[in-house]
C-alpha cells in the first residue's frame, strides 16, 4: 500500500505529507527503536542530505513528538511518535508505516550510519556517504 497512488488525497490536500500524516492516522502504531537523529535540531536535513526522495515533518504536542516521513519516489510512509518516559529516563518509539518497514528500515541505517561515524554535519553527509560508498566500491 502506498501514500501517493492507492490512497487519492482529501480534497484540498495534495502536500505528500498531509496525505500520509492522514492515512498513518488510521494505522495502529508498533514498539520501535528510538532512532538518535530525531532529536537533533537539523532532524529534516539530517534525513534528506542523506535520502533525498524523502520529505520530513517534526511536530511537538503536549507530553511526545510526531515524526512523519514520507518517500516521494515510492510514496510509503512512516509516523514515528516518541515519548519520554521519566520513569526509566529513555525515549519511547511507537512507529506506525505503509510498507512493511521498509522506509523504517532505510531510516534505522542513515541514522545509525550518521550516529556511528561522529554525526557529521549536514552539509558534509553526502561527502562522507561518496568517500564510503567508494571504499566499499574499491574492497
Amino acid at each position: 500500500m502506498t501514500v501517493l497512488t492507492d490512497h487519492p488525497a482529501p480534497a484540498g490536500m495534495s502536500d505528500p505529507l498531509d496525505q500520509a500524516a492522514a492515512l498513518l492516522a488510521c494505522i495502529e502504531t508498533e514498539p520501535a527503536v528510538f532512532l538518535r537523529g530525531l532529536d537533533h535540531h537539523h532532524a529534516g536535513a539530517l534525513i534528506t542530505a542523506g535520502l533525498p526522495t524523502l520529505r520530513y515533518r517534526r511536530t511537538p504536542y503536549p507530553g511526545h513528538q510526531e515524526h512523519l516521513v514520507v518517500d516521494l519516489a515510492t510514496g510509503d510512509g512512516v509516523r514515528i511518535d516518541v515519548r519520554y518516559d521519566k520513569t526509566d529516563r529513555a525515549a519511547i518509539a511507537r512507529v506506525a508505516q505503509t510498507d512493511n518497514g521498509v522506509l523504517f528500515n532505510r531510516l534505522v541505517a542513515h541514522l545509525t550510519w550518521w550516529d556511528l561515524n561522529g554525526r557529521p554535519a549536514v552539509a558534509n553527509i553526502p561527502a562522507a556517504l561518496a568517500a564510503q560508498n567508494n571504499v566499499l566500491r574499491a574492497s
